[in-house]
């Protein structure tokens, strides 16, 4: 697109692969497994739907831009492994995270989980990023840590704590 005489603004938009309905397994890096050619990584966007047979499982750290998991839809991270959302995430109120031990999940960008489900193991993480006001809703975590951000942005969240919460920059 051209802006004025001399600039050029260019964009793109990075790839949305979803996860198929009747997947051959539960392996979140296996690219058989998502819809699309790619396999997820830190520039595809990925959208996991509530009518899958299986849900997917990070078994190996893991990454995508932006991240959707539809009504009914599950994603699972495994003890000690790691999934990071370098984009947006939207979690509706009955999409489901689930964290294993010790497991973390990053959301490096905006979160939109007022009513999300999250199932967490002791010593699981939940790290927000965001930008804007953002507001989570999370029953059952064990750390939530929000980093970064600049005056006046409000991070507000719902919790029944089971740990301490840190507040960083």
């Amino acid at each position: 697109r051209i802006d004025a005489p001399g600039m050029i603004t260019f964009g793109f938009t990075y790839p949305t692969i979803e996860w198929k309905i009747n997947p051959d397994n539960d392996v979140y890096t296996t690219k058989a497994n998502w819809e699309g050619k790619y396999s997820p990584s830190s520039t595809t966007n990925i959208k996991v739907h509530g009518t899958a047979v299986h849900h997917p499982v990070v078994r190996a750290d893991g990454h995508c831009y932006d991240m959707t998991i539809d009504e009914g839809g599950i994603l699972e991270v495994e003890a000690g492994k790691t999934l990071t959302v370098h984009g947006n995430a939207t979690i509706p109120s009955t999409g489901k995270l689930i964290l294993g031990q010790n497991a973390k999940i990053y959301f490096m960008r905006d979160v939109e989980a007022n009513e999300a489900i999250v199932e967490a193991e002791p010593g699981s993480e939940v790290r927000i990023s965001g930008t804007a006001n953002q507001s989570v809703k999370l029953d059952s975590c064990y750390s939530i840590v929000f980093e970064g951000g600049s005056a006046g942005r409000k991070n507000t969240f719902t919790k029944t704590l089971v740990t301490d919460v840190k507040v960083l920059g």
